[in-house]
């Protein structure tokens, strides 16, 4: 069972749940009653919203590359149409091979004695979710900023019938995770680092996550691929962003095929 006071935070005070405050010097008392609002949901799959805007209860932009996953549309059509696009090359061997190799590189993470937590960083509708779920051990925290996502996910566990005591779906913005240091053991984020708002933030936000010796596996679209409106990396670009968000260059490798690239790298033990 997710210990989800023990992991989640403020995503603005970053003061942990587990230690909210009645009355918060920076938040008033939205952030104690915001979260744990979230908890008292009667939804077998409940959606904790832990954006900053909910939170605070003010409304912020998103570039537009964020803002074209919050429509019911592209919710309903996300694994409907796209996989079979990623089949025929775009993303690689597809999004089941690939979530063949996440399983393979987080079988062995290490929960400490307990099922280890895997963060589903800008999940969409769970594809990679649902498979870590099903072939390994691991709980699952899914994250993304789309709402429709988030809900086209809710129904997909509904119909499978997933265990809701492995699984928390949560909103949240990829440049303020709501996550408490150390507290992650593994992290996939697929075909997502192009429509973060910011990057550099973002990794720097999953190394903290991350426990030592907690590992990420990264998927995204490379140059020459024209940033207009999604943002695209070189490799060089996505090393230098990795290691400066503290993974170190001899425990992070890159693998490239055509415009897709596959970033593994594991926190340095601490």
């Amino acid at each position: 069972m997710l210990a989800l006071d023990r992991i989640l935070r403020c995503p603005i005070c970053h003061v942990a749940m587990e230690q909210l405050p009645s009355n918060c010097s920076q938040c008033g008392d939205r952030c104690a009653t915001t979260l744990k609002a979230s908890f008292r949901s009667t939804q077998i799959y409940p959606i904790l919203d832990l954006t900053p805007e909910s939170v605070a209860g003010t409304p912020t932009s998103q570039p537009l590359r964020t803002r074209l996953f919050q429509t019911q549309a592209i919710a309903f059509a996300y694994e409907r149409l796209l996989p079979t696009f990623w089949a025929m090359g775009l993303r690689q061997s597809g999004i089941e091979r690939e979530g063949d190799r996440v399983v393979e590189w987080f079988s062995d993470s290490d929960g400490n004695g307990n099922s280890a937590i895997a963060l589903d960083l800008s999940c969409g509708t769970g594809i990679v979710t649902r498979r870590l779920l099903r072939d390994t051990s691991v709980n699952v925290i899914a994250i993304d900023y789309s709402a429709e996502m988030l809900e086209e996910l809710q129904a997909r566990c509904q119909d499978k019938g997933i265990d809701p005591e492995r699984l928390a779906l949560v909103r949240a913005d990829a440049t303020s995770l709501p996550l408490q240091s150390n507290s992650i053991d593994a992290v996939y984020s697929g075909a997502a680092m192009h429509c973060w708002p910011n990057a550099e933030a973002t990794v720097k936000h999953i190394h903290a996550a991350l426990k030592p010796h907690g590992k990420l596996y990264l998927t995204t679209f490379l140059k020459p691929l024209p940033s207009l409106i999604f943002r695209f990396f070189t490799p060089d670009e996505i090393r230098r962003i990795a290691t400066e968000a503290g993974f170190s260059s001899d425990r992070l490798n890159l693998t490239t095929s055509g415009i897709y690239v596959t970033l593994t790298a594991q926190k340095s033990g601490e």
